[in-house]
Order: C-alpha cells, then structure tokens, then sequence
C-alpha cells in the first residue's frame, strides 16, 4: 500500500485556532447578566442559567466545526467522504474548554488553562486531517493522539462539572451526551470507519450508572473524575475487543490494567 504523508495548511490551520482563542479571549472582559430558564419535563421542574460563557461555548463549538469542516476540503483523500465524522472531536474540544474556563477565576491559572486549551484544539485539528488518510504513515500515532485527547477532555470536563457542583440531573444532561459522541467517535475511527451505534448506547447506559453512584459520594473532583475515567475507558475498549470478536478474558486485560492506574492514582491523592 502507498504511504502518504498530508499536513494542512499552515494559514487554514491559524485561522481556525485564531478564531476560536479569540472568542475565548474576550470572555473575562465582558459580562452579560444570566438568563433562568425553566422547562418542565413529565411534571419535573428543570432549571438552568443562560449566561454569557455557555453562549461563548456554543459558538466556539460552532466556529470548530465549521473551520474543521473548512480544514479537511483541501485533503487530497477526502474525495466524496462526508466530514462529519472528523468534526466531532475539535467541536467537543472546543465546547469542552469553556467549561474550565467558565469557572475559574481571572488568574494566571486561568490563562495556563486558556494556552492547554489552544494547544489541545491546534493538536485534534492536525490529528483529525492526519486520520483522513488511513494510508498515511502517521494514521496509527494520531489515531492513538485523538484517543488520548478524547479522554483528556472527558477528564477536565468531568473535575470541572464536579467543581461547579451541579446537581445530578445537571451532570448526566451535560456528560453523558459528551461521552457518547466521544465513544461513537472512537469506535468509528478504530473499527473500519463503521458507526457502532449499539455498542455506543450499551456504554452510556453502564456509565449512567458509575455517575450516579459516584455522584454521592464525598470524594474530590479530581478523584471524582479519575474513578470515573476507570469505566469510561474501559467500556470504549472492551467494546472496541468484542467487535473484534476477541474473548471477553483478553479483552479485559487491558481494561483492568488502566482502571487500576487511574484509581491507583485516585486514592493516592487522598
């Protein structure tokens, strides 16, 4: 098979970052008062703010899947393939990183945050027009970047909701959605380019449950996510192994190993 090497382009590729650093970039400056909204849903009550970081958030996520979408047309190996399946990923990242955002104060620890949050979205735009090409001779390390990055996100996003102590329903509104596309996009990436809708819908039920029995308990966010991330990453690649048709007992070995790391570390900073 020939093996290519593409890289997008340098100006494209600015422009994209530039845009969305920039909305961000503004959000400590300007402050509009929040919005209650109120919907009832089967004679439950749900409540939620509209303020001005969840509008940034938005369209950020917006101006990534656009400028994604923009990125990938000029890849000589698109050809007729539909991009969706490559703006998941930079659309989630930069929704993601206006939840941390919205809730740190103005510090230098927000600006550190604010440059992670850059370098994290200039990285899934490279490594999703890397992926477009399975013939390329990077595909492999990026396939294993956009894994990384995908639970990195789901990471911080998990701390940060905790930090925010939203009520459950809160979190399971916010996190499960953001999971299941993370895990259809995983599946999809590592399994033949198919979606694997099912086995998506059989990992957001399991960690619909991990979340609502972690949710009472009196642990930190960061313990908080890292028990958390446990399940999370293990459920994508138990799944990934049984599609595979691999027996479940060597599926597992990997799976355990990982959530013993991440609980490891979880008890370690009691």
């Amino acid at each position: 098979m020939e093996k290519n090497a593409h890289f997008p382009k340098a100006d494209r590729i600015s422009i994209i970052s530039a845009v969305i650093l920039i909305a961000y970039a503004g959000m400590p400056f300007i402050h509009i008062p929040a919005r209650e909204i109120k919907l009832s849903l089967f004679n439950f009550l749900i409540a939620f703010q509209l303020n001005f970081p969840i509008l940034i958030s938005f369209i950020a996520a917006v101006l990534a899947a656009a400028g994604t979408n923009w990125l990938l047309q000029d890849h000589p190996a698109l050809g007729s393939k539909t991009t969706l399946p490559y703006l998941i990923t930079p659309t989630l990242t930069a929704w993601v990183l206006g939840i941390p955002l919205s809730i740190i104060n103005v510090s230098l620890e927000w600006w550190v945050v604010f440059g992670l949050g850059g370098i994290f979205t200039l990285t899934v735009l490279i490594a999703e027009y890397i992926v477009v090409d399975p013939s390329d001779v990077r595909f492999p390390p990026a396939v294993m970047l956009l894994t990384a990055l995908s639970f990195g996100l789901f990471l911080t996003l998990t701390i940060a909701l905790r930090t925010a102590g939203l009520r459950l329903y809160m979190l399971l509104i916010i996190l499960l959605p953001t999971y299941t596309f993370f895990c259809l996009r995983m599946l999809y990436l590592k399994e033949k380019a198919k979606w694997h809708f099912e086995w998506t819908l059989v990992c957001m039920v399991i960690l619909s449950q991990c979340i609502i029995g972690l949710h009472y308990w009196p642990i930190s966010p960061i313990r908080f996510g890292l028990i958390l991330l446990g399940p999370a990453y293990s459920l994508v690649s138990i799944a990934k192994s049984l599609i595979r048709k691999i027996p479940l007992r060597n599926a597992a070995i990997e799976p355990v190993i990982m959530s013993g790391l991440f609980w490891t570390i979880a008890v370690l900073l009691a």
